[in-house]
């Protein structure tokens, strides 16, 4: 399928194969102001993640659906998300105030703006894009999955970079430079995480 978001804070699904419509769909929004749609990402199993903000507020909330266009849940952000992307059941997502998130573990500071996030296909990897031209490469996968030279690569990478302050990162300062960023593969956007729609 394929997805379109707009300011006027309606969703378009189309068919790939034909072009043909299939729906509209509208987040839901309490207020009167206008919502308008900022990013979409679809995953592999069809599930919609949709971020919605409202026009001069810093409201910024995430809705899922489902396949069939259902709405699932809704969870409201304090961060204003600049990119995100979904893989598999995990959701990343990159921050103008400089965090990189997920909705089920403390965020990750990168201290300057995430201008882009993505998840390698194997999955091992998020790669975020920062505001000053940094690559920040975190490991999410289990340490067999990584070849020793991407271990050599993200251990040199990280270590001039703001990440390195993070609480997270503490395990990596006090091991030789080798060793592998591992993450626990928490990037899960699950319904108890979300409030109910209404």
């Amino acid at each position: 399928m394929a997805v379109s978001g707009s300011r006027d804070g309606t969703v378009i699904i189309h068919s790939v194969r034909r072009g043909q419509y299939m729906r509209c769909l509208r987040p839901p929004c309490d207020s009167s102001l206008p919502l308008s749609i900022l990013h979409l990402a679809v995953s592999w199993e069809g599930h919609l993640l949709v971020h919605t903000c409202l026009e001069g507020k810093d409201k910024n909330t995430l809705h899922l659906y489902s396949v069939n266009g259902k709405h699932l849940c809704s969870e409201p952000l304090k961060e204003q998300v600049t990119d995100m992307c979904v893989s598999g059941e995990h959701v990343v997502i990159g921050s103008e105030q400089g965090y990189l998130l997920s909705l089920s573990a403390e965020p990750m500071a990168m201290r300057v703006p995430v201008r882009c996030v993505s998840v390698t296909k194997e999955q091992s990897h998020v790669l975020v894009g920062l505001e000053d031209g940094k690559l920040i490469i975190v490991g999410v996968g289990k340490p067999a999955e990584v070849k020793n030279s991407l271990r050599n690569y993200i251990a040199q990478s990280l270590e001039a970079s703001p990440l390195m302050a993070s609480p997270l990162l503490a395990p990596l300062r006090a091991r030789s430079p080798t060793r592998l960023l591992h993450q626990r593969d928490q990037l899960v956007f699950s319904h108890a995480s979300c409030s109910p729609k209404h």
